[in-house]
């Protein structure tokens, strides 16, 4: 049994959005994702953070995380012509992230840092991934 998933109590009506909550959890991108969520995010400003994922995966990612109910829509930002969505975890979303955190490795919240700068930059910490290098092109060998 993961370790503090036996703390959530959920009543058998509940049953099938922790369901849904629990499937969100089915990618490596969005359990990344998830835990930058601790803080409002764009899916752009979430690209940076993690590095290497494409912005085009991460708003897939996003939209997922929303259907199953572990994001929400904060707000809309003007921005060349377009509209960026803030994001930000649910109340199931942390409820889950709490229970699942040490399992994941995720950083745990100490006293007095949940919301701090210090608090994100752990988290960025945890989810960035640096790009993969491109591959070196290869020598031209001499037919001889």
């Amino acid at each position: 049994m993961l370790m503090g998933i036996a703390e959530i109590t959920t009543p058998p009506d509940e049953l099938e959005s922790l369901a849904d909550g629990l499937t969100g959890f089915g990618s490596t991108i969005r359990i990344r994702a998830l835990a930058l969520l601790e803080f409002e995010h764009s899916p752009n400003m979430l690209t940076d953070a993690m590095g290497d994922i494409p912005l085009g995966s991460v708003s897939y990612h996003v939209r997922m995380l929303r259907d199953y109910g572990l994001v929400e829509l904060s707000r809309t930002e003007p921005k060349r012509g377009a509209l960026e969505h803030f994001y930000h975890r649910t109340e199931l979303a942390d409820t889950l992230m709490s229970a699942l955190a040490k399992t994941l490795g995720v950083p745990r919240r100490g006293p007095g840092r949940a919301g701090t700068p210090k608090r994100l930059k752990e988290l960025q910490a945890w989810a960035y991934r640096k790009p993969p290098a491109e591959p070196e092109p290869e020598a031209e060998v001499a037919s001889g």
